[in-house]
């Protein structure tokens, strides 16, 4: 990782120390490199989300299942995330696939269409989808993910 995160990382916590915050401009920064390693994870487990989307599309598991795999897929990037940022030696070794580039926001896609997701139509609002809904989406995000493959 850049060492410019590490230099980040280390002013942030000494600002948030005093009740200060960085700059929009450091902050967006500091984002950035959080994106470039979220995407990395996330793009690691491509064939398990794959494989989650495909088996939900074919029938092979139901909407319970896809959302339980889903969010247990999430569960293990986080997991190696943590171990990635509380080690500082192998966080400064650390360089993202450049294939990763963009990957995370098309998962996180998916998930609020899990978010915002209610099967029964008789409780749906407006600002909620139908597993229709959610499947056609899959649909519409599965191709694009799998150019990452």
């Amino acid at each position: 990782m850049e060492e410019n995160y590490f230099k980040l990382l280390e002013y942030k916590q000494k600002l948030e120390k005093t009740g200060e915050y960085l700059s929009l401009e450091k902050e967006k920064e500091l984002l950035n490199y959080q994106s470039q390693i979220s995407n990395h994870f996330r793009w690691e487990k491509k064939d398990h989300f794959i494989e989650a989307m495909v088996d939900f599309l074919e029938d092979r598991i139901d909407l319970d299942q896809y959302i339980d795999r889903f969010y247990e897929i999430d569960s293990q990037i986080e997991e190696s995330k943590g171990k990635l940022k509380s080690d500082f030696e192998k966080l400064r070794a650390f360089e993202p696939d450049p294939r990763s580039k963009g990957f995370a926001i098309l998962i996180e896609n998916l998930f609020s269409d899990i978010r915002i997701l209610e099967p029964d139509d008789e409780l749906r609002t407006e600002d909620e989808i139908s597993e229709k809904s959610l499947r056609d989406g899959i649909k519409e995000f599965l191709p694009k993910i799998q150019e990452y493959s």
